[in-house]
């Protein structure tokens, strides 16, 4: 499989995973830029190296050997570098095989001294062919290249169609399994508002000299006609119908205007040309971010997956949301200028953006007022004499009707206790689904208790943590008022 095909494995999401990310949305995370993937590689990607001692001849190197037909640019380039391995594929478990040697390359085009690099495989099966804006990718005779023109940015550029956006969620959320929220959360108290969101992302970089790709693809193979290949073409929103999307723009309030968008697809080779099909599908890659004259903002992305990929759960909360079908994988976000979040509008955006989204298997998160958490049977923390409440959240996530054999509902809470002045405690429960055997109030082995930490499992498999700070950086709250919140939320607890 190439890293043009690769892409997570798509398992049903344990509520635990998707709850994760609520407490880091609450506290304000700031979706990023469109995220660039690598290049992808034509063919097997190297994984495992071998020996090249046979290739050496007295002072040099004997690529024939091998049977090794090493392709030169010739005139217009002028040869700076070369490197050569023996490189093979990876197995599902990590074993290496099918060694093969490879020869990368580097040039300099001579007219305006740009640079170009070239990697060329043996590789006996052939791969699909790719043509984009300062890369390709193809076959020809036995053998793989990659191509890529030197770029005039700090970073590579994105592997052309395998570009996509991370809109949403953010990618700096802490998915890390744990028992409620970090300390530094409750010492901020409440959700703070987002980072601001760039007007205008960072453009894609381009080929800083002149096109000198295509003369380079026809020295390395010269037989291979550039209507073969599959090209990367930037579209409008016009297109998006064609591409099986919808305008999200008409969803958008009348004060909203658009920021960015940027919109790319495959073009396909043309026909009779043979050769394998694409494993990525149709690569189509979808950005478009607007805001408004308060800072507020939306946003949508949509990239296509490879053909078969099956529908996978995805989550909505007031933020944004993601899910996704046989086609594409959708995110759909709005924040205000104060950071909170318009779930109307977020849903209003996936609905013109994916028609079936109403049908879509969803995790929604809802909050719960203290009456409805207690009537669930969960016992809510108190705070000790000389403190009072500073923040709280429940949080419930439950799967939508549209789901098959959904799990039973999660429930997250999390409090902050302020004495006023420089102490604080933190406290938070979690249970995952029907919950489970615990410990009967007992801390499990290996488990974040300390100084000032209190972390325990009740028999129900409810998960407790309570930690106390000082704002100043002192020393915390004693350790008595620590337990009197753990007890007002476990009456087992029975200390670590």
């Amino acid at each position: 499989m190439s890293p043009a095909s690769r892409r997570p494995c798509r398992l049903w999401p344990r509520l635990a995973g998707a709850f994760l990310l609520l407490p880091s949305l609450a506290a304000g995370a700031s979706p990023p830029a469109p995220v660039p993937r690598p290049h992808p590689d034509p063919g097997s990607p190297p994984c495992g190296a071998a020996g090249i001692d046979d290739l050496l001849r007295g002072d040099g190197i004997d690529l024939g050997r091998r049977g090794f037909d090493l392709r030169r640019l010739g005139e217009g380039f002028s040869l700076e570098a070369l490197e050569t391995r023996s490189e093979g594929a990876c197995d599902e478990h990590g074993e290496v095989f099918g060694q093969a040697l490879t020869v990368a390359t580097s040039w300099r085009h001579t007219a305006t001294s740009g640079q170009l690099y070239v990697r060329q495989r043996q590789a006996p099966e052939p791969t699909a062919n790719f043509l984009a804006p300062g890369w390709a990718t193809f076959w020809w005779q036995g053998y793989a290249f990659q191509v890529s023109v030197g770029w005039g940015c700090a970073e590579p550029p994105a592997g052309g169609f395998e570009a996509r956006s991370a809109l949403w969620p953010p990618a700096e959320l802490d998915r890390s399994p744990r028992i409620g929220p970090s300390r530094e959360r409750a010492r901020r108290g409440r959700p703070r508002p987002p980072r601001a969101l760039p007007k205008s992302p960072p453009a894609p970089c381009r080929p800083p000299n002149g096109d000198f790709l295509v003369p380079a693809i026809a020295a390395l193979a010269p037989g291979l006609d550039l209507a073969c290949f599959h090209r990367q073409r930037e579209g409008t929103w016009s297109d998006l119908g064609g591409l099986g999307l919808g305008d999200p723009r008409v969803a958008l309030p009348s004060s909203y205007v658009e920021s960015f968008f940027q919109l790319s697809y495959l073009e396909p080779a043309a026909a009779g040309c043979g050769g394998p099909a694409p494993e990525g599908g149709t690569g189509v890659s979808l950005s478009a971010f607007f805001t408004d004259a308060e800072s507020a903002w939306a946003g949508v992305t949509a990239y296509s997956l490879p053909p078969g990929s099956p529908p996978s759960p995805g989550v909505i909360e007031d933020h944004g949301a993601y899910w996704s079908d046989e086609s594409y994988q959708y995110s759909a976000a709005a924040w205000s200028a104060d950071g909170t979040g318009d779930r109307g509008l977020v849903r209003a955006l996936a609905t013109a953006l994916d028609s079936d989204f109403s049908e879509a298997c969803l995790v929604e998160s809802r909050e719960l007022a203290p009456a409805e958490a207690a009537a669930l049977g969960f016992h809510l923390a108190r705070p000790p004499g000389g403190f009072a409440e500073e923040w709280s959240q429940l949080t419930a996530l439950a799967a939508s009707p549209a789901c098959d054999d959904p799990p039973d509902p999660t429930y997250s809470f999390s409090w902050t206790f302020s004495d006023g002045a420089d102490l604080g405690i933190g406290a938070s429960l979690y249970r995952n689904g029907g919950g489970g055997g615990g410990g009967e109030g007992v801390a499990p082995p290996g488990g974040p208790g300390g100084e000032g930490f209190l972390a325990w499992i009740d028999a129900n498999g409810t998960s407790y943590t309570v930690y106390g700070y000082s704002v100043s950086g002192g020393a915390g709250p004693a350790e008595e008022l620590l337990v009197e919140v753990a007890t007002s939320m476990d009456p087992t607890y029975r200390g670590q």
